[in-house]
């Protein structure tokens, strides 16, 4: 068995006693969620829900602008007929405008994120949406096991208390969370006894889908999934799929440092296009 130390920084957790925002994209009445949410009720976290009222996968963090509405199911549990960045914005902005969370929690999940998929997952976009909002984020997914399509990934639905147990430890532990960056942790689909164990990855340029598509008999395309094992170790696919729990940093602002190529551009640019007035 591997053994990894995992050194995060900026932002320090109590044991107990946080108040989290907690979100997700696959809708409020998930089982991913909901796993999540009785978990961190159970630790003693406070804990509101705020999550799209329908399943949102692939949205990243778009919003919708044509009006969302909230509606409040319980006193904890809110639900917005939007996309997950905008249960998030609705959330600090009107559920919790008086009383700002200590963090923000997206999943868990059904099915992972890594790799290629960072860039569409609607679960990071939602904790995409607070980091850039000043908040600590994570993000949540719990694999699936393509083997499994036909039976509905009953391991993946098996995995999710155990997810949903990993981020209590997390938060009781005396681990900090990046200020700078948005944690992005992706759980096997495998029973705890064979957890491997917990490593800090890279994003990998894998992705689930290989690029082509079927035609369904409505005409419709459908994305295949890509089956080839992903490669690259080190990299959040692959140490998932050899049933490490996996720990990303993500940078939320798409931004980086100009250098002297990117200067250099911009001054030719400059020169062509003042000159073609």
């Amino acid at each position: 068995m591997k053994t990894f130390i995992l050194v995060l920084l900026i932002v320090p957790l109590s044991a107990f006693g946080k108040t989290i925002l907690l979100t997700n994209d696959d809708g409020y009445q998930a089982p991913g969620i909901t796993a999540l949410y009785e978990a961190l009720i159970a630790a003693k976290h406070d804990v509101i829900m705020v999550a799209p009222a329908t399943q949102q996968s692939g949205a990243s963090a778009s919003i919708t602008n044509n009006g969302v509405k909230l509606q409040k199911h319980t006193d904890r549990i809110y639900s917005v007929t939007g996309r997950p960045a905008d249960a998030v914005r609705i959330g600090l902005g009107v559920v919790f405008k008086d009383n700002k969370p200590d963090l923000v929690i997206s999943g868990s999940n059904f099915g992972q994120n890594a790799g290629q998929e960072v860039m569409v997952s609607g679960t990071v976009g939602a904790a995409a949406t607070a980091h850039v909002l000043g908040y600590p984020a994570i993000a949540v997914s719990v694999e699936i096991n393509f083997s499994e399509m036909t039976e509905r990934f009953p391991s993946t639905l098996k995995a999710m208390p155990a997810a949903a147990d990993f981020i209590v430890e997390l938060l009781a532990s005396n681990v900090k969370l990046p200020n700078n960056a948005i944690l992005n942790i992706n759980y096997p689909a495998i029973p705890r006894d064979q957890i491997k164990g917990v490593v800090s990855t890279t994003v990998s340029n894998y992705s689930l889908f290989d690029g082509t598509y079927q035609t369904d008999e409505d005409g419709s395309l459908r994305a295949n999934f890509n089956m080839a094992p992903p490669l690259g170790r080190g990299t959040d696919a692959y140490e998932l799929s050899q049933g490490f729990i996996t720990v990303t940093r993500l940078d939320g602002s798409y931004s980086l440092s100009a250098n002297r190529t990117l200067k250099r551009l911009a001054k030719a640019l400059e020169g062509s296009f003042l000159a073609t007035e």
